[in-house]
């Protein structure tokens, strides 16, 4: 049995279309488990109306700590062999449990999943009105190994790679895997990583299967806009490169170091564009601080051009990206 997850706060305008999504999948033995995180509009009354229709659905109460303590509220409530996470506001494809399933049925795959489809509202409500597109159940998979997809999921290799959404993992390896509840951003990047860790190959699916609703309120927006505050959204980068110092992995440790820092350029480049001078030296100081204890002449000059050039920096930082995946040091 999977047990799908979903955590939900004031998502009235959303929630009726993704539920119906997942109680539409051809693959039928599974759970819904819907985390209520305090929401005050009608989306629980909406909830409560299609658990009468569909005893699949549970309901379970929280006390708006966030979504990472929703999600762990779920996992300890959950009863499948599988665990599968959605969000509130996207949808999914009728075959994606049974495709996803069907392939963790090899015990050497411990998670996997299909590649997102990224839709604005309108083009959403097409997909949603619209016959779902057919879909070989036999779709194509890549696997990688333990180190290859840590790789990945550094150099982001995947659009949406560190998502939690759409993801089929085994509970019995996540044992004691928590959502990290004091982080705002990147949460479920924390989680994934840690849970790939633990040994055993990642499948990835071609075919896009997740649909993602791209709109003011998702966490890609946010950090793009919050400039002022922008330390959070690089603190799950510096947890992980303390963890894989501690792990003794020091070129991973550096690896995630140098993300954080990629991510304060982007920060660095969005503020300047959006004329917000005092954030832009905020970032600009502290960049420069972490940057003087950095060896590597390389790395040293791509920040500099970070301040110098935008866009040859951001040449630079695919190039590198790019030897990362073929597995190349340049450190």
């Amino acid at each position: 049995m999977i047990s799908v997850i979903l955590p939900v706060f004031n998502r009235e305008k959303f929630i009726e279309d993704c539920i119906i999504s997942v109680l539409n999948q051809t693959y039928i033995d599974f759970e819904l488990l819907v985390v209520d995180d305090g929401s005050e509009d009608s989306t629980v009354e909406i909830v409560k109306r299609l658990m009468n229709k569909d005893s699949r659905i549970k309901l379970i109460k929280a006390s708006h700590n966030g979504v990472s303590a929703a999600r762990n509220l779920a996992i300890e409530n959950s009863k499948g062999e599988y665990i599968f996470f959605i969000d509130s506001d996207d949808y999914i494809h009728p075959d994606l449990l049974e495709i996803l399933s069907a392939k963790m049925a090899d015990k050497e795959i411990n998670m996997a999943f299909c590649r997102y489809a990224q839709l604005n509202e309108q083009q959403m409500k097409k997909v949603i009105h619209s016959p779902a597109p057919s879909v070989n159940k036999n779709s194509h998979f890549e696997e990688f190994s333990e180190d290859e997809f840590m790789k990945m999921i550094i150099a982001e290799a995947i659009p949406h790679i560190g998502a939690i959404g759409g993801r089929l993992f085994r509970k019995s390896v996540i044992d004691g895997i928590m959502f990290n509840t004091h982080l705002i951003s990147a949460e479920d990047t924390v989680f994934v990583y840690e849970y790939a860790i633990r040994k055993g190959k990642t499948a990835v699916c071609n075919e896009e299967l997740y649909y993602y609703l791209l709109h003011s309120g998702n966490s890609i927006r946010k950090w793009e806009s919050n400039f002022e505050n922008f330390e959070p959204y690089v603190k799950a980068f510096y947890l992980l490169s303390e963890k894989e110092l501690k792990r003794g992995q020091y070129d991973y440790s550096r690896q995630w170091n140098k993300k954080a820092h990629l991510r304060l350029c982007e920060h660095y480049h969005f503020a300047l564009r959006k004329g917000k001078f005092h954030a832009a030296n905020e970032i600009r100081k502290k960049l420069m601080r972490e940057t003087k204890q950095i060896k590597s002449a390389k790395w040293r000059i791509l920040y500099m051009i970070c301040f110098i050039s935008p866009n040859a920096f951001l040449s630079m930082q695919r190039f590198y990206y790019s030897l990362f995946r073929k597995g190349k040091s340049y450190v």
